[in-house]
């Protein structure tokens, strides 16, 4: 059934079955041994993996929780495949307001530096994979980006999702508008909202997974 956090579900699982095939909504892993996200899912030691759209996915508007389902008591085996669909449009919408200038902009991206939510802006030249990977858990790395779009003041925090970061890019001019004690209460204030956005993603997360984790359970 489809709710206003998880959109629609798939099963897929590692031998085909007829019965459950014939669905549109079931499947095998044939059938997604090529795509991105199962194999990146594959290779993830976790059981549970987020993956952004892909480029020719036929749900552009949503991101993915992928939810390996083991066989039995053997955790070293699985059998099925669950990807539950959720709107991006929730997190668009928060990250929309996630500023503290006129021309600022907030992004969720993956390791490579990839738009998974956000406004749909080319940051190509702006963010590279070089400056997400240093940022730690619990600190947002400020760094500087000269690129042909200008030069930017760049706010890094990694997400408790695997591989994705919170970013938030600032036009340099605008900050030199900013002096002395009023420099240091903007770079406060840019802090408290990524903190503001981290805690509300995080929160969302949180009940999504364990909402799914309570469903796959109940597949097993």
């Amino acid at each position: 059934n489809n709710t206003s956090e998880i959109f629609d579900t798939y099963i897929y699982t590692r031998n085909r079955y007829p019965i459950l095939t014939s669905s549109s909504h079931f499947g095998s892993f044939e059938e997604i041994e090529n795509t991105e996200w199962f194999i990146r899912s594959l290779n993830d030691r976790s059981f549970l993996t987020f993956s952004g759209s892909e480029p020719d996915s036929e749900n552009p508007d949503m991101l993915s929780l992928i939810r390996k389902i083991p066989s039995g008591n053997n955790y070293t085996v699985f059998n099925a495949v669950a990807r539950f669909l959720f709107s991006r449009t929730e997190f668009n919408n928060l990250l929309a307001g996630a500023v503290c200038t006129d021309h600022s902009r907030s992004f969720i991206v993956d390791e490579d530096g990839r738009i998974i939510a956000g406004e749909d802006y080319d940051i190509s030249g702006i963010i590279t994979a070089s400056m997400l990977h240093p940022s730690g858990a619990d600190t947002t790395i400020w760094s500087h980006s000269d690129s042909p779009n200008g030069s930017w003041q760049i706010g890094i925090r990694k997400l408790e999702l695997p591989e994705w970061y919170l970013v938030m890019i600032i036009p340099q001019n605008e900050i030199n508008n900013y002096g002395g004690a009023m420099l240091v209460q903007f770079f406060i204030l840019a802090g408290i909202i990524i903190i503001s956005v981290l805690i509300y993603i995080t929160y969302t997360s949180r009940t999504l997974i364990s909402r799914i984790r309570n469903l796959t359970m109940s597949m097993r």
